[in-house]
């Protein structure tokens, strides 16, 4: 699933990094794909209609957002091992922390340009 995923992110960004036109039907899909498979938050979040964004905001926000995230995710995960006593419990909370973390950053990985 990982090979699938990298190869995605990598097929969706054959138009910006070859700087060629691709057939319709192929930049459709390499578009949908990245849609899919890539972390872009200032497009999930449109906010194109508030400032203007170019490759240094994207820069910026794709640097940022994935800290943030982070830094919430092991926040949440350390308040909730703070209110489970059993440690077997605290074990599994603190992987799946972790596991979203590699996740995230899996994700974060081919999606800055």
């Amino acid at each position: 699933m990982k090979i699938l995923a990298s190869f995605f992110q990598i097929l969706s960004q054959f138009e910006n990094v070859l700087q060629i036109r691709f057939p319709p039907l192929f930049e459709n899909f390499s578009r949908w794909v990245g849609a899919v498979f890539n972390l872009d938050a200032l497009q999930m979040v449109k906010v194109g209609c508030i400032i203007q964004t170019n490759f240094y905001t994207k820069l910026v926000g794709m640097t940022l957002l994935p800290i943030v995230i982070t830094f919430l995710v092991f926040a949440v995960a350390g308040l909730h091992t703070m209110c489970v006593k059993e440690e077997e419990k605290r074990r599994k909370i603190v992987d799946r922390a972790v596991s979203l973390f590699l996740v995230l950053t899996y994700l974060v990985f081919v999606s800055v340009r």
